[in-house]
């Protein structure tokens, strides 16, 4: 028995509709993404992240950058895999292979934000002890601050040296000021 005209109609309707939600996610994801990305390089940007990276551990790597655009990778595929299962294109074990893949991706970031989030929790309690322009002294530095941001706080010496030093050191730390 053949299909009839209604039949056959309502097949291609559903085909068509399944492919034009696919397309709205995927648009949906790169947008988002894209948010994502912009908004977090601006705010690495004004945190000065890749700076004090690479003033404190000698560091070329470019975290401000990378981190942003592989958050936004993240959202991309993300909405690519939603996408394909909304149409039924993927297949389990794929699926199960790209979650695998976002899990250590995720886990990855939220290491790094692990040596972040102590240092900016840090930079709120000193701003109540020490300031710009305060002479401290350490066991590692004596010298002034010149800066201080939510990752470390910039000292320089009698030598003009110039200290990066985290904010948990410091917050550790017994510091007399002068």
């Amino acid at each position: 028995m053949l299909p009839t005209l209604a039949t056959a109609s309502q097949a291609i309707t559903q085909v068509i509709t399944s492919i034009v939600i696919a397309v709205l996610i995927i648009l949906l994801g790169f947008v988002i993404g894209k948010i994502v990305d912009i908004t977090l390089t601006k705010i690495f940007n004004e945190l000065e992240v890749d700076k004090n990276i690479k003033k404190i551990k000698k560091s070329k790597t470019n975290v401000g950058k990378v981190l942003p655009k592989s958050i936004a990778l993240i959202i991309y595929i993300i909405s690519v895999i939603i996408a394909l299962t909304s149409i039924g294109i993927i297949g389990t074990v794929f699926t199960i292979a790209i979650y695998i893949i976002l899990v250590i991706l995720i886990g990855g970031i939220i290491l790094n934000a692990l040596d972040v989030i102590p240092n900016a929790l840090e930079y709120f309690a000193l701003k109540n002890k020490i300031k710009i322009g305060d002479k401290i002294k350490t066991k590692l530095v004596e010298g002034k601050i010149i800066k201080m941001s939510l990752l470390n706080t910039t000292i320089i010496d009698d030598q003009k040296n110039t200290y990066y030093l985290p904010n948990t050191y410091l917050g550790k730390e017994k510091i007399k000021i002068n």
